[in-house]
């Protein structure tokens, strides 16, 4: 049975720990344009195709390796088809990842869920720091990092890879799946190496040419993105998000609006909250928070930006960190 939900009033009510940056005026604009003029910089210091030859490194407990090195590839392939694994991927600047402890935390909490064991956590900022800055330099891009047993089976080994950072709308579309969210897996918000529903999810994503798809379960419950948690402003104001117990990822950047904010609250989501929302929130640790203004080629609410995304976005920023 679903949980009652209060509801918030209209006018949102002040952060019960206000950050020292204003969220909403001049200080906003200012952090994402530092962030902005930061990563500017890898594109006027390190012309692209002078970088084409790093997009081929990883890195492999301690060390980069070439793609191509014998310890990747078929033996990690291997373990992946054998057991599960767990992952933390992450917005990389100038080899500082975005909310790194966040992710330091949330893959040692998976790797011990998924009885992988326990490794040692400052390796995890060791790839994001070795990685990034032998991919993109001063630039930004988006590293992996995926926990997996050892060859030996009596430890946990971490493999880090690289992608683009890819496009970077400030507003977004989105279609409704159609494929169902299967529910509750065995790994209760774990985010898992490979699990086919979002490697469907997202090849449908791709095909349509959409920025998300939202995943709904066989109730007609929302339940999440492929890429991302999501949190829908309702008619009367209020801010919700479906209960993770319904299966979804337990993603950083909805734990960090969680922790800092009181007026997020949990809430059954059906398809006509949706259809009705003045505003639809996509929440993840490399994009921060981003606005659907599209669903199923339909306007969401003013078509642009609302209070809330903004908002939230910010205050995903100023967290940089925490």
């Amino acid at each position: 049975m679903d949980r009652a939900v209060a509801r918030a009033p209209r006018i949102a009510r002040l952060q019960d720990r206000p950050p020292a940056a204003d969220l909403h005026g001049r200080d906003r604009a200012r952090i994402r344009s530092d962030r902005k003029a930061i990563e500017r910089q890898h594109d006027d210091a390190n012309p692209v195709a002078s970088r084409l030859g790093s997009m081929t490194a990883q890195w492999l407990d301690g060390r980069l390796v070439d793609e191509s090195d014998a310890v990747v590839g078929a033996p990690l392939e291997a373990l992946r088809s054998s057991v599960p694994t767990c992952i933390t991927t992450a917005r990389v600047t100038a080899g500082e990842a975005l909310h790194a402890h966040h992710h330091v935390r949330r893959l040692a909490r998976d790797s011990a869920a998924l009885g992988l064991g326990a490794f040692d956590e400052s390796l995890v900022i060791d790839a994001f720091k070795q990685l990034g800055e032998a991919v993109f330099g001063i630039g930004t891009g988006v590293v992996r990092i995926e926990a997996l047993p050892s060859h030996s089976g009596d430890g946990v080994q971490l493999h880090a890879t690289t992608r683009p950072l890819g496009d970077e709308s400030n507003c977004w579309a989105a279609r409704t799946a159609p494929m169902l969210h299967p529910g509750p897996q065995a790994f209760p918000g774990a985010k898992l190496g490979h699990c086919t529903v979002y490697e469907d999810a997202r090849a449908y994503k791709r095909s349509t040419g959409m920025n998300e798809v939202l995943l709904f379960n066989s109730a007609g419950r929302l339940v999440e993105g492929s890429v991302s948690n999501i949190l829908v402003v309702r008619q009367d104001g209020s801010l919700t998000t479906p209960d993770i117990a319904l299966g979804a990822v337990a993603g950083i950047a909805l734990k960090i609006i969680q922790d800092r904010t009181s007026e997020l609250f949990v809430s059954a989501i059906d398809r006509g909250d949706v259809e009705s929302a003045d505003e639809i929130i996509v929440v993840n640790a490399v994009r921060g928070a981003r606005p659907v203004v599209h669903l199923d080629d339909k306007q969401v609410g003013s078509g642009a930006a609302g209070p809330w995304a903004r908002r939230l976005d910010a205050l995903l920023l100023t967290s940089a960190g925490r």
